[in-house]
């Protein structure tokens, strides 16, 4: 087996988009398909044999979807997941959200009309999207509800944060994030109490149309309040910032937020490198 190929498992109840998702990565020498399965059963029944780099997986399949693969398989065989679906596209959120918190690294709208032709027009995209994906570490999830073999959680503090400040303390936390980034942005901000000390500016770098989602699925899932930031905002304690959708952010030497809509840097607007 090439070094570095890419080894791909296939779950797909669809004949039609089976076939046309096995045109794009036939030929492509850094790929390979190892495996095809018609629902998440199949697919689990098959892990241990292939030994997938990444799974691509619908959403909608019958016996077990995707949303439950999901679960059963970073439960017990972390594996990098894509989840491509017509049902993942930017008015989905409540239904991305939930992929993306049960382990599943990103997700890929499949084409609105089937046809082959937009298949073939999504092809650039999704390969790289798989590149970057197969190159991701993952780790063991909790089924929701039940106990696993996951593993342990981050210590917590042994103390609560103090909410007062010294003039030598932080005065602003930034976070940046890319792929993975929605489940690592839960895992850090969640813990915190709604007392936090300083204010918090992220920029996760997402697909068009989902920051809103984002947004709303991290407001409801902590103690602070997480929201858009606006041009001239001085960042308040406790509160999660975000950038609007192509807008880089930065904080001016007075202590407020900056929205630009500048050029992509790196091929992100917003962009972690500007803030």
């Amino acid at each position: 087996m090439p070094a570095g190929l890419i080894r791909l498992l296939l779950v797909e109840d669809s004949p039609v988009a089976l076939a046309l998702l096995q045109r794009i990565f036939r030929d492509v020498p850094d790929m390979e398909v190892v495996g095809i399965a018609r629902n998440g059963q199949e697919a689990l029944a098959l892990m241990p044999t292939v030994k997938p780099t990444l799974i691509c997986t619908d959403l909608h399949m019958p016996k077990m979807n995707g949303l439950e693969l999901t679960q059963e398989v970073m439960a017990r065989f972390p594996c990098p997941i894509l989840v491509i679906s017509a049902s993942v596209q930017a008015e989905d959120t409540q239904t991305v959200f939930r992929i993306l918190e049960a382990g599943a690294l990103d997700i890929f709208p499949k084409p609105r009309t089937g046809l082959a032709s937009e298949y073939e027009k999504a092809k650039t995209n999704l390969l790289a999207k798989v590149r970057v994906l197969s190159g991701v570490k993952v780790f063991t999830h909790r089924r929701p509800g039940g106990a696993t073999a996951a593993l342990p959680l981050p210590p917590q503090p042994a103390e609560p944060i103090n909410p007062r400040l010294n003039t030598s303390a932080p005065r602003l936390l930034a976070i940046g994030a890319s792929t993975g980034g929605p489940q690592a942005l839960l895992a850090v901000l969640q813990p915190l109490p709604k007392t936090f000390p300083v204010p918090i500016v992220c920029v996760q770098h997402i697909s068009s149309g989902f920051l809103k989602g984002l947004v709303d699925w991290l407001d409801s899932s902590c103690a602070l309040r997480v929201t858009i930031a606006a041009p001239g905002d001085t960042p308040q304690p406790g509160v999660v910032y975000f950038p609007p959708e192509q807008h880089h952010l930065e904080i001016s030497t007075s202590g407020q937020m900056v929205l630009s809509q500048g050029a992509p840097v790196a091929g992100h607007c917003p962009s972690v490198t500007v803030m």
